[in-house]
């Protein structure tokens, strides 16, 4: 049988990428030099210039040492691997980096209501998250409910950006969440049954029984081959407190509602990874099987936008939650214990979450450079936050900080970024959140 191994990179979009390099794998008996199948992940529709790249190598049995060789070049360049999850699991949820993040009430919520609907594992990166926000999903992490994942962005100084013609950190699309994605599938895709890629303000309700897995057996069933479901999402508004000493979980989950006639947007997928290759944000990547698109009405995933203190008159009316599921099922027993959170956190992240206004406002302009775009008109921005002016802040911040250091091919014109120092994730007490340094 042949033994696969896939290397995730960012490179140039116009990168010559299938001939770019081959890879050498020792198992401390022989050595074995083979071509890679080398290409970007999805081909949908690029924005950004700095992408992510998957090659796919056949490897040697028990490989313990793999290396990017480009012959006539006589060196190479080791790369470290990591051997997959294979942990039996049903469904793995993996979500796109915390960036500035400040919304710990609608992180809780969507991680609450997975654990209660049976995900056994949910996969939260992280480059940059305020206060006390990591240290409050701690009981979801001891319970094994919860893993938190770091994912740098960081400045590969002015050689690069002057070599490449523009500034990586600010070309990739949504702060690296692609490459999140891609590292959180190719982790889990040979321990779980189904993987979800989202956003925490998503919400996957199971319509087919009492729990996702469930749900997505339905589907499964009906569509063993797929290698995805594609579910179309509608929105969905809750009431919320803003202030973790007067959050009530139990009232916000049943201020949960569906939007009455509220037009579908841009779905979100859940992978059969037996058939699919790699996720992109919304749709498929790479697949060996066709996706197959759930029929409207007969699934459920909701976009939810949280209101702070707002009365329900004052938020548009729709179906409330329990319209879909047993909601004393889902309050009973929430994993987190706010009462002690508020008597023990003081650095939760308050109104008026500068950091979440700076984001939203920005993204309002890449919502416009869109509509440019399809209009035929050239886009001024990669849809990114790292574009985003910040406020300056002088709080607590945990970010995910790495080095790395740059190693060239002899007689070659192949130059990488490899991992120097082990990426950590670094509590800075004042300051406040940011990125693009190399260590």
């Amino acid at each position: 049988m042949k033994l696969r191994a896939s290397i995730l990179f960012f490179a140039d979009v116009e990168t010559n990428a299938k001939k770019l390099f081959k890879i050498e794998s020792n198992n401390n008996i022989t050595t074995q030099l083979s071509k890679c199948e080398i290409g970007p992940v999805s081909n949908i529709d690029k924005f950004c210039p700095w992408i992510v790249f998957i090659a796919r190598c056949n490897v040697l049995p028990g490989t313990n040492a793999v290396s990017i060789r480009k012959p006539p070049s006589t060196s190479s360049i080791s790369v470290q691997f990591e051997i997959p999850d294979r942990k039996p699991r049903g469904i793995v949820a993996c979500y796109a980096p915390m960036f500035f993040e400040e919304r710990w009430h609608v992180i809780t919520v969507a991680h609450e209501l997975n654990a209660v609907w049976g995900v056994d594992l949910q996969v939260h990166y992280v480059q940059s998250a305020a206060g006390d926000l990591l240290r409050l999903l701690e009981p979801l992490i001891k319970k094994g409910l919860l893993e938190i994942r770091g994912i740098d962005i960081t400045d590969f100084g002015e050689r690069v950006k002057q070599k490449l013609g523009y500034d990586p950190v600010e070309n990739s699309e949504f702060r690296q969440q692609i490459m999140a994605h891609q590292d959180c599938f190719f982790r889990y895709r040979e321990s779980a049954e189904f993987i979800v890629i989202g956003d925490v303000d998503d919400v996957f309700v199971p319509t087919h029984g009492q729990s996702l897995m469930e749900e997505f057996t339905y589907w499964k069933k009906l569509h063993p081959t797929a290698s995805g479901f594609i579910y179309a999402r509608t929105n969905g508004h809750a009431i919320v407190s803003d202030r973790i000493h007067t959050f009530d979980y139990k009232s916000t989950i049943e201020s949960i509602r569906q939007v009455n006639n509220s037009n579908e947007i841009a779905p979100k997928t859940v992978y059969n990874p037996k058939y699919a290759e790699t996720p992109w944000i919304h749709w498929p990547g790479i697949t060996k099987t066709p996706p197959i698109r759930i029929p409207h009405g007969e699934g459920l995933c909701l976009h939810v936008h949280y209101f702070y203190g707002a009365k329900h008159e004052q938020i548009p009316q729709g179906k409330n939650l329990s319209n879909f599921a047993d909601l004393y099922l889902i309050i009973r027993n929430p994993v987190l214990n706010y009462t002690l959170a508020a008597a023990t956190m003081k650095s939760l992240p308050t109104p008026p979450f500068p950091y979440a206004s700076a984001i939203y406002k920005c993204y309002t302009g890449f919502s416009a450079d869109k509509k440019l775009r399809k209009e035929g008109s050239s886009g001024k921005y990669c849809p990114t936050p790292t574009i985003c002016s910040m406020p300056k802040r002088n709080i607590s911040c945990t970010v995910a900080v790495r080095s790395y250091e740059m190693k060239c091919l002899n007689r070659s014109n192949l130059c990488v970024f490899v991992e120097k120092d082990k990426l950590k994730l670094v509590e800075r007490k004042t300051g406040g959140c940011t990125f693009g340094k190399n260590g």
